[in-house]
Formats: structure tokens, C-alpha cells, sequence
């Protein structure tokens, strides 16, 4: 390597890497055939989300728009504020519901494209790349849902992007990419309070590996100064009540065991060619010298790795990084032909391979039978599930209306009655705890849960009721004490 096409520079790194200038010119942007990606996908995924029955997880963040906050105990506020605001223009429409998922899938295709362009990778990488996003299973899966995991990865790649594209021109005067980069974060702290892990990691390598000039620039820390700004709301709704966010660190224990975030979180970039890619990627941006400049990215993914496996984080965090990763490994396999043993699984048949599962969860056959909908439970919050507390409800008398309430006992049940009722329904289980007691004058209950155990320490009687193909149904009467002391003993975030 010439001297010419080295930058050396001790005050922002450790690394010596090729200069920019000396690297050849960025090639054009492969719009036509990522173009041509993205619009199948948006399309098919649209299609999926008009027709795909609701997911416990919607129902509840359409249950939380009608308690409009400025936080809740597990998440921020976009989410459940946008299903509010869905319903308020097209009440019940599935579609506009899910809309943004897909039009942010779309995006992080086309992100991921331009970050294999930085990357040097002409249009067969930045194709390859977007193919791999487009068919990576679990993005697949988020965009026919609105959740907090159906933004939260699109968004950390088009902060990817803006990074690795200010990274790769440091000659410029003024970085507002890197702005732009923390206005999209103060954009996803209003979903999920995951990303300061990466600009937490990513900063800390550029310290210690380069490039260090990132850590100075006012740009970057004006878009993160807006960032927690915007974020301070949600913040002090958190200090308000106790900061229940932080419990759910245990809840994400609980129901994440460590030894599935490494194998569920590969098969979630791709069964075959994104996972491949994803590994690749990685090894590529801790060690190639062309992606030297953007080294930094590298370590910060391992160090995040490794911080979620410690914490027992969900194996879908991972797909955050999905588009850094497989943007890396496309633009490897045109600079250093791969070995036969894995070769094959970067091809254009490979990728056909790789989209037969996202295939196969989408609602192609009946209800039910779809492999995802027994994944996800969806049978057990449909309107089915609430015939009978209908029925319980309908045969309390007027005068005694005013004096019963009904209570599930966890989210799912409580959101599906709030869905397909029109009852309201209360719940101790989770961010509902938060939605409120029954009133004072409530001293009847039909319960919704298979825990009636929890209710003889506070009402005279229990019994029974009949929900044929529901969970089970009890009416408890003659309560014993108040409503704030029951509330806090029934308490649950798992």
C-alpha cells in the first residue's frame, strides 16, 4: 500500500487505513433493481398486513391509544399515540394501521443498498444487500405487525447509513448527516429506548480505534443534545411512577434465555444468505483494510452482542443490525471471492432459497394454519375469546352494571376485550396496571384468567362460569377492601 493511499492519523485512532480520496470513486446508486425489491416487498407486506388477524401485542398498543400518555411502563409513547391516531381516520382499518411498518421496511431496503454503496459495493452488492434484507425473516415477520420491533430496526438503519456515509467523507466542512442521524434517534426513542446502546458502543469505539474526529463533531452531538431532549417527557412519566421501564429488564430475562440469542438471532437475519452475509459482515468490519474506516461499527456490534447476551437480551435485537451486516458482507464477496464451502450461499438461487420461509408466514392459507399465527397465539385474542364474558356481562342486571367490572387477568385478554367488546376491561397485568382501578363503587367482578386464586383473599365468594372454547371465567362478589390495595397486590409484569 503506498503512502499516497494512507492515512495515518494517531490523534483519531489507532487504525491505519486507506485515505478516502485514495479509494476509488463511489459507483452509482443500483436504483433500479433495488427499486424493483423494495416495491414487491412493500407491496406483498402491505398485502399481508390488510389480511393478517391482529396480534396480542397491536391489540394492547391499541388499548394504550385510548389512554393517550407521554409514557407507559413498557415502552415509549409513538406507538400506541399512532394506533390513536389510526383509529381516529380509519377506525378499524388494519392497513393504515400497519402502513408505517411497511413504508419503514421499504426505507430500510433502501438504506441498506446505500450503505453497501459506501461500503464501495457496486449494483450486483447493493442488490445482493437489499435482497437480503428484503427476505430477512424476522423483518418480514415485524412488517405485517405494528410494534415497537416492527420501526425500531429500520430506523437503526438509516442511522447506520448517515454514519457510515459522514465516516467515509471526513474531508467535508459540515456533517449533517450526522444531525440527521440523531433526529432519526429521537425519533426511535420515542419507540423502544434501545439505541443508546449503539451510539453508546459506536462512540466508545471511535475513541478508542478511530476515527476520533466523529466524537468531535458539534453536529453529531446537537442531533443527540435534540435527541434527549425530546426524550425528557417520557422520561420524567417514567420518574413519576416508579420507572417500570426498568422492571422489564427482568421480564426480557424471563422470557429470553441467554443460549437463544445467538442461534435464533442468525436465523433471524436470513436462513441462509443473510445469515451468511451477517457473519461475514462482521468478520469484514473487524478485520478487512478496506472497511477499516468504519471499524469502529465493527467492534461496537461485537461489544453489543456480548453486552445483550449478558443481559439475556431478546433474540430479535439482533435484527438491528441487520442492514450494517449483510451491507458489509455483499460488498465483500465482489473484493474477495469466497470459498466454495460457503460460496454457494450468496448466490441468486440461495437468496430464491433464503425467501421461502418469509413465504411461508405469510397468511397464504387458512386461519390458523399459518405457522406464524401458532407462534404468536393469535387464536387466543380473537373475538371468540370474549363470547363469554359478553354473555357474563349480559346477564348482570342494569341496576348491578354500575357495581361489576370486568378484570382479565394479563394484557392479551384485557386488549381483546377492549378490541372486540364493548366492554371496558381492566387488568393488573403489565403497562394495563397503570390504565387504573375499578371504581369505588365496583364490588362485583367477572374475571377473565385461569388464576382464580388470586381473588379469595379479597372477595366473599368465588365461582365459576362457563366460556366454552375461552379461558376460564369467574365471579367473585362481596369485596373486602379497597380497590389501591387490591390493585398493588395483583400487580404483575410477567
Amino acid at each position: 500500500m503506498s503512502a499516497s493511499t494512507v492515512l495515518v492519523n494517531l490523534r483519531d485512532g489507532l487504525e491505519i487505513f486507506p485515505s478516502p480520496r485514495g479509494r476509488r470513486s463511489r459507483a452509482a446508486f443500483a436504483r433500479r433493481p433495488v427499486a424493483a425489491i423494495a416495491a414487491v416487498t412493500g407491496l406483498v407486506t402491505a398485502w399481508a398486513g390488510a389480511v393478517r388477524p391482529y396480534q396480542y401485542d397491536e391489540l394492547y398498543f391499541q388499548a394504550s391509544g385510548r389512554f393517550l400518555s407521554w409514557g407507559y411502563a413498557d415502552q415509549p409513547p409513538l406507538v400506541p399515540f399512532w394506533a390513536h391516531l389510526a383509529d381516529q381516520i380509519a377506525p378499524g382499518s388494519s392497513l393504515l394501521f400497519r402502513l408505517p411498518a411497511v413504508l419503514l421496511f421499504v426505507a430500510g431496503i433502501v438504506a441498506t443498498a446505500a450503505i453497501a454503496r459506501e461500503f464501495g459495493g457496486r449494483a450486483w452488492a447493493q442488490t445482493l444487500a437489499a435482497a437480503a434484507y428484503a427476505v430477512s425473516p424476522w423483518l418480514v415477520v415485524a412488517a405485517q405487525w405494528t410494534a415497537t420491533y416492527s420501526f425500531d430496526p429500520h430506523l437503526w438503519t438509516i442511522v447506520f447509513w448517515l454514519v457510515v456515509r459522514a465516516v467515509g467523507r471526513p474531508d467535508r466542512r459540515r456533517h449533517w448527516g450526522l444531525l440527521a442521524a440523531g433526529l432519526i434517534t429521537a425519533v426511535d426513542l420515542e419507540v423502544k429506548f434501545l439505541i443508546p446502546l449503539l451510539w453508546i458502543s459506536a462512540l466508545a469505539a471511535a475513541l478508542v480505534v478511530g476515527p476520533r474526529w466523529l466524537v468531535r463533531r458539534a453536529e453529531l452531538w446537537v442531533g443527540l443534545a435534540i435527541a434527549a431532549v425530546c426524550t425528557l417527557p417520557t422520561l420524567a412519566w417514567q420518574a413519576d411512577h416508579g420507572w417500570p421501564y426498568a422492571q422489564m429488564s427482568q421480564v426480557v430475562a424471563a422470557e429470553s434465555p441467554r443460549v437463544t440469542l445467538l442461534p435464533v438471532g442468525l436465523v433471524g437475519f436470513g436462513v441462509v444468505t443473510g445469515m451468511v452475509l451477517a457473519v461475514y459482515g462482521l468478520w469484514r468490519l473487524l478485520r478487512a483494510p478496506d472497511l477499516a474506516p468504519w471499524r469502529f461499527l465493527g467492534f461496537a456490534t461485537a461489544g453489543s452482542v456480548i453486552g445483550l447476551f449478558i443481559a439475556s437480551g431478546r433474540s430479535y435485537y439482533l435484527a438491528d443490525y441487520t442492514g450494517l451486516l449483510v451491507a458489509a458482507g455483499a460488498v465483500g464477496v465482489r473484493v474477495q471471492r469466497p470459498a466454495r464451502w460457503w460460496g454457494w450461499a450468496v448466490t441468486g438461487r440461495a437468496v430464491a432459497l433464503s425467501a421461502l420461509f418469509p413465504v411461508l408466514v405469510l397468511p397464504l392459507g387458512p386461519a390458523g394454519w399459518n405457522p406464524l399465527d401458532r407462534l404468536i397465539h393469535t387464536a387466543e385474542v380473537t373475538p371468540a375469546v370474549t363470547t363469554g364474558v359478553q354473555a357474563a356481562y349480559a346477564q348482570v342486571p342494569p341496576s348491578a352494571r354500575p357495581h361489576t367490572a370486568v378484570i382479565a387477568q394479563t394484557y392479551p385478554l384485557a386488549s381483546a376485550v377492549a378490541a372486540y367488546t364493548p366492554l371496558h376491561a381492566y387488568s393488573p397485568h403489565r403497562g394495563y396496571w397503570f390504565f387504573g382501578t375499578p371504581p369505588a363503587a365496583v364490588d362485583e367482578v367477572i374475571w377473565l384468567g385461569d388464576d382464580p386464586e388470586r381473588l379469595r383473599p379479597w372477595f366473599d365468594t368465588v365461582t365459576p362460569l362457563p366460556n366454552s372454547g375461552g379461558p376460564p371465567l369467574w365471579k367473585a362478589s362481596g369485596r373486602r377492601a379497597d380497590w389501591n390495595l387490591i390493585w398493588k397486590d395483583w400487580r404483575r409484569m410477567l
